[in-house]
């Protein structure tokens, strides 16, 4: 697939502390790509850089392989959909959402034909004459959208534009996002903290942490195969393990983890090295007998019901936190403080090397939230 922008080197200083470090990616034409990360991590910098908003401090943008890093931002065909919604509140949505052919001094008949369509394709065929404060929150989020797609633009950047919607309207703008992109064929970048929001609508996502891009995969590379101890903490819910190759044989590993024996899925790894494990808590098993090689005992402190599934929170015997999510009804749930063993298939057991994850340790995150 071809790139339609590229971040060569990207650097951005705000008052002498580099917020952005010389950050490289290549952006697919077509795609929907999501920049996801916690708050004060730089996602939001990097889309105004790419709008024309802020200006990098060094590095380059290149968008269909022409600089753009010193452009003004009516320079270019990139527009961008704020959290805010951004509306003219003493314009109607007609109005609104003709306002940029109107600017561009396009013919009436062709702006009535345009604003038609674009209020068909999301959905607000016959609002044409009602006011912002008229209408509701995904209502104004899909004027925003219509306003900013109206223009043809190579690019839509999404500044976190559902954050501010209920739970049940946010979950059906998502989907109706994803559709919209896909029909359009439109490169979306998306910025958003949400990680089950960026599981579900993204073609690939780029997971940021302190102005650096820790990983840049798909929805399951990120969520199955983290390449750092911040991603698999940050995506999800986690249980982490710093650990020592204690013994190798065959194909699996005998880690220790403190006092605690592990086991996993040898991945060229050698006695002696250190490495973080990861296990999602829908492959932690429990039984009120030892029932594999290698067991972990604990003591069941919480159950929580969440619908379709259940989430049990054990304690270890060194005092370590493990989450299990059950989605098996049939299984029976233990008793709180009821004794129990836990365990794992070696192969649901993801190894992260330490080399690779700048001192932050497992143990500081072995029940992520």
């Amino acid at each position: 697939m071809d790139n339609i922008l590229r971040l060569v080197d990207l650097v951005k200083v705000f008052n002498n502390q580099k917020v952005i470090k010389n950050i490289s990616l290549d952006i697919r034409k077509g795609e929907f790509l999501t920049i996801l990360g916690p708050s004060g991590c730089g996602k939001t910098t990097i889309l105004r850089m790419i709008a024309g908003l802020e200006k990098p401090t060094s590095g380059n943008i290149l968008l269909n392989g022409r600089h753009i890093e010193n452009k003004e931002p009516y320079e270019l065909n990139i527009n961008t959909v704020f959290q805010n919604y951004a509306l003219f509140p003493h314009m109607n949505v007609y109005k609104n959402i003709a306002y940029g052919l109107k600017v561009k001094k396009v013919s009436k008949p062709e702006i009535r034909e345009r604003v038609t369509k674009m209020l068909e394709l999301v959905q607000l065929g016959g609002y044409e004459k009602r006011m912002p404060d008229q209408l509701s929150g995904g209502q104004k989020q899909r004027v925003a959208i219509a306003r900013s797609l109206i223009n043809n633009p190579k690019i839509l950047l999404l500044d976190e534009p559902l954050s501010a919607l209920d739970f049940k309207l946010r979950k059906k703008m998502q989907s109706e996002l994803k559709s919209l992109q896909q029909r359009l064929g439109i490169t979306f970048i998306y910025v958003t903290h949400d990680q089950e929001e960026a599981l579900y609508i993204s073609d690939r996502i780029v997971v940021m942490n302190a102005g650096s891009i820790e990983q840049l995969g798909d929805s399951r590379d990120i969520y199955e195969r983290p390449r750092t101890k911040f991603v698999a903490a940050f995506i999800g819910e986690s249980n982490l393990f710093d650990s020592t190759v204690d013994s190798i044989w065959e194909d699996k590993v005998t880690l220790k983890a403190g006092n605690l024996q592990i086991a996993a899925d040898n991945r060229s790894l050698e006695v002696g090295d250190n490495v973080c494990v990861l296990v999602r808590p829908e492959n932690v098993k429990y039984s009120l007998k030892a029932v594999e090689h290698f067991n972990i005992k604990a003591v069941t402190r919480e159950n929580v019901y969440l619908g379709s599934s259940i989430k049990t929170i054990f304690m270890s015997e060194d005092g370590r936190k493990i989450i299990s999510t059950n989605y098996n009804r049939s299984l029976k749930t233990p008793k709180i403080n009821e004794s129990v063993w836990i365990y794992w298939n070696p192969e649901d057991a993801v190894i992260i090397n330490s080399e690779e994850n700048n001192g932050y340790h497992c143990r500081e995150k072995v029940m992520a939230s």
